[in-house]
């Protein structure tokens, strides 16, 4: 079973990438997976206190706590299993390249997430050599 997180302020965009998730986890027969959405840093906080997550893709952009200040957080309380990801405007992606290695960033992509560039993503984190390097870190 592999748990997925996705993190933006704007409800009605993160269901709907969650939608697209869920199609996308289909389409690589990725089938026992599970998907949360939160809309702010500390819901997705708290959502991985309760629940083991494997892939956590959280926007640049919300509220209280920035999405690289949320996977710092992660980084930091030694959730190492977490497959890290923060979106961003082209305009701030080469910023944050710069200074998230520090952060425990796995990789920085640009919004808008292309369809195929998240396929990928899924495929990379969840099914190829990752997703096994991370099992075997625990937590």
């Amino acid at each position: 079973m592999r748990n997925l997180l996705l993190v933006h302020l704007e409800k009605d965009l993160v269901e709907a990438l969650a939608v697209l998730t869920h199609s996308l986890l289909m389409e690589i027969h990725l089938h026992d997976c599970t998907i949360f959405t939160a809309c702010s840093s500390h819901e997705a906080i708290e959502i991985v206190e309760r629940q083991p997550i494997d892939l956590l893709l959280a926007d640049y952009d919300l509220p209280e706590m920035n999405g690289l200040d949320l996977i710092r957080t992660v980084h930091i309380r030694g959730w190492k299993n977490i497959a890290r990801i923060i979106t961003a405007h082209a305009c701030m992606v080469d910023y944050l390249i710069d200074i998230s290695r520090g952060y425990g960033v796995d990789m920085v992509v640009r919004t808008p997430i292309q369809r195929e560039e998240l396929k990928q993503l899924l495929r990379r984190f969840l099914i190829g050599d990752s997703w096994m390097d991370r099992r075997g870190a625990g937590n």
